[in-house]
């Protein structure tokens, strides 16, 4: 089964493609629609969460206007979920570009994708150490005074290698030193940080952190559909294929829901279309 040729795989990298269009053509055209940092036009401004925070802990200042765009990125977060990390971040599509690559040349008995999937599940939950991740970040910050994760995050490095490329080849800048280090940089994290979504990333933790108030969109599976609950058969591919490691036929994981970024793959995979992603949770059935 190739796992990664899936419904919703496609309509992810369109969208996450037309962010990347929207920002370098913005930069092209000198408007005012930002970064991935600051993506909006006018008065209305989507700020990086985790941005805002280090900020805030570097400088000790409280800003209105920017803790009420911060407000409006946690209600989207609350109603949406974790989307961010799924539809919008180009560095989990550019890690399963890279790996598909590297497996080409050099094959090995994993999935083409940024890190094999276990096909048990944990029977406990182990630390998230992404929050540790988290908490350094904002800790350094405000000792540091300065945002200090934002020098090497790889979303921003990212959007600073583009518009480093944009402005040489517009003639808005020249290729300086710091330049260089951008790609030595991204490589870096690309190559030794496979791992970097589920095991460092902070603004993947924070975006988790806020999901816990999340209701909406979230995967429901059909028991009395699911080949494995329903005991007609072993099946785990919605698991096997869930990039969060999230095992939706469990009542206990290692991870809670809050970690799902609605990429739809589980509901892609099954083979009975057991999974689907209501608007609301759908209520259990009454026992008889």
């Amino acid at each position: 089964m190739k796992k990664w040729l899936t419904k919703g795989a496609l309509l992810r990298t369109i969208s996450i493609s037309l962010v990347l269009i929207i920002v370098i053509v913005g930069l092209v055209l000198h408007t005012d629609w930002g970064s991935y940092s600051a993506l909006g036009i006018g008065e209305l401004i989507a700020l990086c969460p985790l941005g805002y925070l280090e900020t805030f802990f570097a400088s000790r200042l409280f800003i209105p206007r920017a803790f009420v765009v911060f407000l409006g990125v946690l209600l989207i977060t609350i109603v949406l979920g974790k989307v961010f990390c799924a539809w919008i971040c180009p560095f989990p599509l550019t890690q399963r570009l890279l790996a598909r690559i590297t497996n080409k040349f050099f094959p090995k008995n994993t999935p083409a994708d940024t890190e094999a999937i276990d096909t048990e599940v944990p029977k406990r939950a182990r630390l998230d150490t992404r929050l540790l991740t988290l908490v350094g970040v904002l800790g350094a910050s405000l000792f540091a005074g300065f945002p200090v994760f934002c020098l090497v995050c790889p979303l921003g490095l990212t959007f600073a290698l583009i518009a480093g490329i944009v402005y040489l080849i517009t003639g808005g800048a020249s290729l300086g030193l710091t330049f260089l280090f951008i790609p030595v940089f991204l490589v870096l994290e690309l190559l030794f940080f496979r791992r970097w979504c589920s095991k460092i990333c902070p603004l993947g933790a924070l975006y988790a952190l806020i999901s816990r108030g999340n209701r909406f969109f979230r995967p429901h599976i059909d028991a009395e559909a699911c080949l494995s609950l329903s005991g007609r058969t072993e099946c785990s591919h919605c698991y096997q294929v869930c990039k969060e490691h999230i095992d939706i036929r469990a009542t206990q994981t290692t991870k809670t829901l809050a970690d799902c970024s609605k990429c739809r793959d589980c509901s892609d995979v099954c083979p009975v279309h057991a999974v689907s992603f209501p608007v609301l949770p759908k209520k259990k059935p009454d026992a008889d």
